[in-house]
């Protein structure tokens, strides 16, 4: 089985391989995301979304909805041990993002499957769709994340396209 997670940052829009995208079983967007006008980049097609009930914008746009802030404890903690927080933080002072929970789901459901990632760049530019767009005061790990997700990429178990 093949999946797509695709983030939100303007690196999404370096290589055009929405084909590719579209031909996966699963393709999972985050939040609010808009598709006209960037398909040959991020493909067309809509399986799951990654989200939180603030973003809610386009949930009638997917069969399935993931929403990634109601972790359970476990959950919680398997992302808190993923990231490798210290003991000071916590995951109520610092939240990870809707795109590496999302991402996290992923891994955890489709375990057997090759999932390809796009669009990631860790809050570092603005939208795909908008890159004026400025994210203010945030409270995420990004440090923490960047470096899991080059972990995951440098052991295959994400590829990037």
């Amino acid at each position: 089985m093949k999946i797509a997670v695709i983030g939100n940052g303007e690196c999404a829009l370096k290589t055009k391989t929405g084909h590719l995208i579209d031909e996966c079983n699963h393709v999972v967007r985050l939040g609010n995301f808009i598709i006209d006008n960037y398909q040959e980049y991020i493909g067309s097609k809509t399986t799951i979304i990654g989200t939180t009930e603030k973003k809610t914008d386009n949930i009638h746009l997917a069969p399935y909805v993931w929403y990634v802030e109601d972790y359970t404890d476990e959950e919680n903690n398997t992302i808190i041990e993923k990231l490798k927080y210290s003991d000071s933080m916590s995951i109520k002072d610092f939240r990870p993002t809707i795109g590496i929970r999302t991402l996290q789901k992923a891994l955890d459901t489709f375990q057997d499957s090759k999932i390809y990632v796009k669009g990631f760049d860790f809050l570092s530019s603005g939208w795909y769709w908008d890159s004026k767009h400025t994210y203010g005061a945030v409270s995420h790990p990004t440090l923490l994340e960047k470096i899991y997700y080059t972990k995951l990429v440098s052991r295959k178990q994400i590829i990037e396209i």
